[in-house]
C-alpha cells in the first residue's frame, strides 16, 4: 500500500506544482549513471574518512541524493512548465512513476511492504528499464516544448 500511496502523492504534487520537469528527469538519469559508475568508490571513500559509518546506510544515502534529492531540487528550482492538458497529466505520471520505480528498493528498507506493495514493487522492478527509457524520451520532449514556447515569447 505504501508504494501506491507514494505514487499517488507524487503524482498529485507534480500535477499541481506545474514546474518544468525535463531537466529534472535528465538529472535522475545522470544520477543513476553516476551512481552506477562511481557509487562503490565514493562509498568506500566516505567510509575511509568515517570508519564508524554504516556501509549500507551510506550507499542508500548516496543513491537517494543522486537519484532523488538533487533531481527534486532541480525540479522545484526550475521555471514554470509550458505543458498543458493531457501532456501535463502524462508528465506528472511519468515523473511520479520514475521516482517510485527507482526508489522502491530503498523504500522497502524503511517501510514494511504488504502484499499489494510487494506486488507493485516487483512489477516496477520488471519494467524499470522501460520506465527509465520513457522518462528520457519525455524529458527530451519536455525540453523541446519548453524551448519552443520560450523562444516564441521573445
Amino acid at each position: 500500500m505504501i508504494v501506491g500511496s507514494i505514487l499517488v502523492v507524487l503524482f498529485a504534487l507534480f500535477l499541481f506544482v506545474k514546474k518544468h520537469a525535463g531537466p529534472a528527469l535528465l538529472a535522475i538519469i545522470a544520477g543513476l549513471s553516476v551512481y552506477a559508475l562511481f557509487g562503490p568508490w565514493f562509498v568506500e571513500t566516505i567510509l575511509h574518512f568515517f570508519p564508524n559509518a554504516s556501509a549500507e546506510i551510506t550507499e542508500q544515502a548516496l543513491y537517494f541524493a543522486l537519484v532523488a534529492a538533487f533531481p527534486l531540487l532541480i525540479y522545484f528550482r526550475s521555471g514554470h512548465g509550458g505543458l498543458g492538458g493531457l501532456l501535463r497529466l502524462i508528465q506528472a505520471a511519468v515523473f511520479a512513476i520514475i521516482l517510485t520505480a527507482l526508489m522502491s528498493d530503498l523504500l522497502a528498507n524503511f517501510f514494511a511492504f504488504d502484499v499489494i506493495a510487494r506486488d507493485i514493487a516487483n512489477f516496477i522492478a520488471d519494467i524499470r528499464g522501460v520506465v527509465v527509457l520513457v522518462g528520457v524520451i519525455f524529458a527530451y520532449v519536455d525540453i523541446l516544448f519548453y524551448r519552443n514556447l520560450s523562444s516564441g515569447k521573445e
